[in-house]
């Protein structure tokens, strides 16, 4: 760790110390009866960590652990949960935010999106204390896709989410007026942790079809209930498609054809998978349906995003 870098931890900590002494977290009350409800699902779901890979599989069985001895209504310090889903402040969240303030639309669509109180204590956004880090990259993802490709990309009837982390996604989307359906594909225990964290900010999300927030364990059951039509179809996956086994990645590009609009950010590599290499052949095999914009992320070295909307006259997948 630089010398910058640990200066940066060290304000975050004292901001996060004096934010928790004082009260001055801008927490939304947590139910106890969704707190009731994670640790039953967590329970439910224990003995599926086994199936989750050992990257995975490690972070659900700690997940219940945390549950079981901690407070709900401060996940984001979990240890489990800190280290994989929740980012601290760096070049990233920074590139992100200057992106967000400076565009013509921040007074009446990010700023509001931002500056709105939360669940789960997250770490010290230092760029702007009234948000928090992950909410400023969501939302930068979502603007980037905006200026790239000139439409939007959640102007949808349905979303797909393949790997969601604990919702925040799903939740900036609502929050900017999205009433369509939402379907998020992901481990079973972690589909326990995006109910509850979506249920504290009004969104009832639930594994039973027919709900408009569906959780998904498999991708059949993801696939029986994506419209038929493209036309308002809408796919993303920020890290996590970049994360799963090549075998997994296969059969959700076949999901990915069949929608309008993808958005995926990517990591050059993950566990030994060379990530640059398998995105730059899934473009070219995705070139023949959409027209697709690949970048890089300003402020993340080495990671990308790539968009794609699909032709007017596209093949039949």
């Amino acid at each position: 760790m630089t010398a910058m870098l640990r200066t940066v931890r060290f304000v975050e900590n004292v901001i996060d110390t004096i934010r928790d002494k004082c009260g001055l977290d801008r927490s939304i009350p947590v139910d106890p009866s969704l707190s009731q409800q994670l640790l039953a699902d967590l329970r439910r779901f224990a003995g599926e960590s086994a199936r989750c890979g050992d990257f995975w599989g490690e972070i659900c069985q700690s997940l219940l652990h945390c549950a079981e001895t901690g407070n709900p209504a401060s996940f984001m310090r979990w240890p489990p949960i800190a280290r994989t889903m929740v980012p601290r402040t760096g070049r990233y969240t920074i590139a992100a935010y200057r992106a967000l303030r400076s565009s013509a639309h921040w007074t009446d669509r990010w700023e509001p999106i931002l500056h709105r109180p939360t669940i789960g204590r997250p770490p010290a956004c230092l760029p702007d204390l009234r948000t928090d880090n992950l909410t400023v990259q969501h939302a930068s993802h979502l603007h980037a896709f905006r200026k790239l490709c000139g439409v939007e990309w959640y102007d949808a009837d349905c979303i797909v989410e393949f790997g969601a982390g604990f919702g925040s996604m799903c939740r900036t989307v609502h929050q900017l007026g999205f009433r369509g359906r939402y379907i998020i594909f992901d481990l079973p225990p972690i589909t326990a942790l995006q109910r509850f964290y979506l249920a504290a900010h009004g969104i009832q999300a639930d594994y039973a079809p027919g709900r408009s927030v569906q959780l998904c364990h498999r991708l059949e059951d993801v696939a029986a209930v994506m419209p038929p039509s493209a036309d308002r179809l809408s796919a993303i996956s920020t890290w996590a498609l970049s994360e799963m086994p090549l075998a997994l990645r296969a059969d959700i590009e076949v999901m990915l054809e069949r929608c309008g609009r993808i958005l995926l950010a990517y990591q050059a590599e993950f566990e030994g998978n060379d990530n640059a290499r398998y995105f730059d052949s899934l473009g070219h095999r995705l070139a023949r349906s959409f027209d697709l914009h690949v970048a890089e992320i300003d402020g993340h070295a080495g990671n990308r995003y790539m968009f794609g909307l699909a032709k007017a006259h596209r093949p039949l997948a």
